[in-house]
């Protein structure tokens, strides 16, 4: 997905956008998470290193260094005037999406707890199946025995 897409719905200039969030230490933390949970090649002690420098006020965050050194693959760029800018996976692309905006993310959380709440719905009618179910199931056998005495 197009994290300069999503940047454009707020800034000018998107790059300036994604730069300042690349710099927060919560975000370095969630990318290299990210990495680790998603990349068997990343590599996690190089990590520790980027992440101590990470929100200090000479800290700038690279994608290509990101990539290059520590063999990520979360977030890549491309160049050029038609499709050029910074891309991520979905699950990065949300978090950027809900770091710039509190609307977004308060959607995701209602609409997140809306399919839960789905779910268990669905889950309890299939328990109260199964259990009306076995009511049935045990009448039957009652019914058996007592026609057989």
């Amino acid at each position: 997905m197009s994290l300069t897409d999503i940047a454009r719905y707020r800034s000018a200039d998107p790059r300036i956008t994604i730069h300042s969030w690349l710099r927060g230490r919560d975000i370095v933390e969630f990318l290299g998470l990210w990495e680790a949970l998603h990349n068997p090649d990343f590599k996690r002690i190089e990590f520790d290193t980027f992440k101590k420098d990470a929100g200090s006020n000479a800290f700038t965050f690279s994608i290509k260094k990101w990539n290059e050194e520590l063999g990520a693959i979360g977030l890549i760029t491309k160049s050029g005037r038609y499709g050029g800018g910074v891309y991520g996976y979905s699950d990065i692309a949300l978090e950027f999406a809900s770091w710039l905006s509190p609307e977004f993310k308060l959607y995701i959380i209602k609409d997140y707890k809306r399919l839960k709440a789905d779910e268990n719905s669905r889950l309890s009618l299939n328990w109260n199946l199964n259990r009306e179910g076995a009511k049935l199931r045990d009448g039957k056998k009652q019914a058996k025995k007592l026609l057989k005495i």
